[in-house]
C-alpha cells in the first residue's frame, strides 16, 4: 500500500493506493468528516462508471467532481508507455479523450485502443465541516497534485497484468460438480 498526502487551508486529503495485481484500489479521503461516499471505477478500455451514495434526503456526495479526473488521470498512468503522451490531464475532462474511447476488446472492424494494464477504482468522500470556497478551491488543487503523484508513482513501478486462464464453456456448470 502506498501513501500520499496533500494539506492546504486547514485541509487534509489522503490517497491510500493498493495493488491487486494490475488492478489499483484508491480511497481518496479526507477533511473533518472523511468517508466513502463516491465510486469511480475506470476499466481497461477507459469506460467510466460512478457511483454517488445518498448524503442526506434529496442529495448525493458530490466528490465524482475530485474522483473522476483522479481515476482518469491513473488510468492514464497504466497505459503502455508510448501512448501515455495523449492522456495527460485536462483541466475541465481529467483526461484528453481519444486514446481509448469506444474502442472494445477483440471486436473486428475497430482499430484497437491501447488497454490499461489494469482497472482502476477509487472510493472517495472528503467532508470540511462549513467548508470555504477558498477550502474548495484548495480540495481540488490538492486531489489534482495527488493524481498527479500516484500517476507518477504507478509510472516508475509497473506491474504487468498476471495471466488470467478461463476453463471453456464445456468444463463448466454443473456437469462438473462431483468430479474429481
Amino acid at each position: 500500500m502506498m501513501e500520499f498526502q496533500e494539506a492546504e487551508c486547514g485541509v487534509q486529503v489522503r490517497a491510500l493506493l493498493e495493488r491487486q495485481g494490475a488492478d489499483v484500489l484508491v480511497q481518496l479521503v479526507g477533511g473533518d468528516v472523511p468517508h466513502y461516499g463516491v465510486i469511480v471505477t475506470v476499466d481497461r478500455m477507459g469506460k467510466v462508471r460512478s457511483i454517488a451514495l445518498p448524503s442526506r434526503p434529496g442529495h448525493v456526495h458530490q466528490e465524482t467532481a475530485i474522483a473522476e479526473p483522479f481515476a482518469l488521470r491513473l488510468h492514464a498512468a497504466l497505459l503502455p508507455p508510448g501512448t501515455r503522451a495523449d492522456t495527460k490531464p485536462d483541466a475541465k475532462l481529467g483526461v484528453k479523450s481519444g486514446v481509448n474511447e469506444k474502442s472494445k476488446e477483440g471486436e473486428e472492424g475497430v482499430t484497437a485502443s491501447p488497454l490499461a494494464s489494469g482497472n482502476v477504482m477509487v472510493a472517495s468522500g472528503v467532508h470540511v465541516n462549513a467548508i470555504t470556497p477558498k477550502q474548495m478551491r484548495a480540495v481540488f488543487r490538492m486531489c489534482e497534485r495527488l493524481g498527479e503523484r500516484a500517476a507518477d508513482w504507478l509510472e516508475r513501478h509497473p506491474v504487468d497484468a498476471l495471466e488470467e486462464v478461463f476453463a471453456s464453456s464445456s468444463d463448466t456448470g454443473s456437469e462438473r460438480i462431483g468430479r474429481e
